[in-house]
């Protein structure tokens, strides 16, 4: 399936520091100062003040805690990160309204729980991703999780996900599809999913970036960044994720996605989306 995707594009420009000499003086160019230069007569943050700031919202300015390894973390490990708080609150949720779905292929959450041979811990921004083939922090966050099922995790690989809305991909069969985009492989879950996929990816990102180091996201995911928020915005927490952040807000570690509470429009207001861009991007 091949999509044209008209979005909106990013210009870098990049502009040496150059100084400049006066006598016994030197005094360092504009282009050194950009970071700090006043906007609007407020000086403006640097992405490391951004993202403390970020910090503060999920947990701590300090950033995120010590997760176990996952390289070393088992079944069981896997089973109390994250399919644990998953269940309990796909089950209190469902006990008042729809049953919780897991993203990809839509399966109930509780059918998963009953199957532990048919489930699987689903990293949203691909392992294979961060660092290479070497480990780092972003893979070992339940908070970059999602349950998913053994086979659509499979099917997924490690694709760019497409996490937007468009015309010709409202329809993808259920269990989500491969598609092209800007002639470039995306694996497209389901619309329902996509806001949830998104607060997820963007978490990692928005957490990660000056700690580990994570590959740039696929060029139609940087045309499609205001269409990725506006899914985000049309689509607000569902009672599942909500639950399911404050469980992890109330945990030892107290740290969780503030994308996915319902907080969550703080970040996705038109004057601080700009902030997010920024810590996604960089």
């Amino acid at each position: 399936m091949s999509v044209c995707v008209v979005g909106r594009g990013l210009i870098n420009t990049c502009a040496s520091a150059v100084s400049v000499e006066m006598g016994a003086c030197r005094f360092p160019s504009l282009a050194s100062l950009g970071a700090t230069l006043p906007t609007g007569g407020n000086a403006r943050p640097s992405v490391q003040e951004l993202r403390q700031e970020w910090w503060a919202a999920c947990g701590s300015e300090n950033g995120p805690p010590a997760w176990p390894d996952w390289e070393s973390l088992g079944g069981r490990g896997k089973q109390q990160s994250l399919h644990q708080p998953a269940e309990r609150a796909a089950s209190q949720v469902g006990e008042s309204g729809a049953k919780p779905l897991s993203p990809y292929d839509r399966t109930p959450i509780a059918e998963l729980a009953e199957d532990r041979g048919a489930r699987s811990v689903e990293h949203v921004l691909p392992r294979s991703r961060v660092n290479g083939s070497a480990g780092g922090r972003a893979e070992n966050d339940p908070n970059a999780w999602v349950v998913a099922s053994r086979t659509a995790n499979s099917s997924r690989g490690n694709l760019p996900l497409v996490l937007w809305d468009h015309p010709d991909m409202k329809t993808v069969n259920s269990k989500g599809e491969r598609v092209l985009v800007n002639g470039e492989a995306h694996f497209c879950p389901p619309l329902a999913s996509r806001a949830r996929l998104a607060r997820v990816w963007v978490y990692t990102r928005a957490t990660y970036g000056s700690i580990d180091s994570i590959d740039s996201p696929s060029a139609a995911q940087r045309e499609n960044w205001d269409n990725i928020v506006s899914t985000m915005q049309d689509s607000p927490p569902d009672k599942y994720e909500v639950s399911l952040a404050n469980t992890r807000r109330s945990s030892p570690r107290r740290w969780a996605n503030p994308l996915s509470t319902t907080t969550a429009s703080a970040w996705l207001d038109d004057a601080r989306v700009s902030d997010l861009e920024t810590l996604v991007f960089n």
